[in-house]
């Protein structure tokens, strides 16, 4: 019997884009659905944590997440996600102009880093390398 949770071939990796900059927001977007990728968003922490823990039979593979948002911080985003069973496969990477070792010290359990302004070739590596990753798993 096969494993629903596994993505079928050829299927596109979702992707959730979270930052509270509607603008940033739709420039992501913009660029993953470009290269491929099925991607979802919103500008809050708690839609975050509610739409990537509400499918655990399709999980999003990775979660390209702002620190600083103005509900719930990403940091805690992350934290819910790490502790969410279905959750187990997907990658989280930071997208923030915050410093990458300030950020490593409130959590240190992510996958990648981008700082902004992210250069495209840069956002479409990643969330790639980051997707193939859950996949494997």
């Amino acid at each position: 019997m096969a494993n629903t949770a596994d993505p079928q071939p050829g299927a596109r990796a979702r992707v959730l884009v979270v930052d509270d900059e509607p603008d940033i927001v739709f420039l992501l977007k913009h660029l993953l659905e470009s290269a491929g990728f099925d991607v979802h968003e919103t500008t809050t922490g708690q839609e975050a944590v509610e739409l990537a823990t509400r499918d655990s039979q399709h999980p999003f593979e990775v979660v390209v997440l702002d620190v600083t948002m103005p509900d719930i911080d990403g940091v805690s985003v992350a934290v819910d996600l790490r502790a969410c069973d279905g959750c187990r496969r997907t990658r989280i990477v930071f997208h923030t102009a915050l410093d990458e070792t300030y950020v490593r010290s409130r959590f240190a359990a992510y996958d990648g880093f981008l700082a902004k302004p992210v250069q495209s070739r840069d956002l479409v590596d990643c969330v790639s390398r980051l997707a193939a990753s859950a996949r494997e798993h």
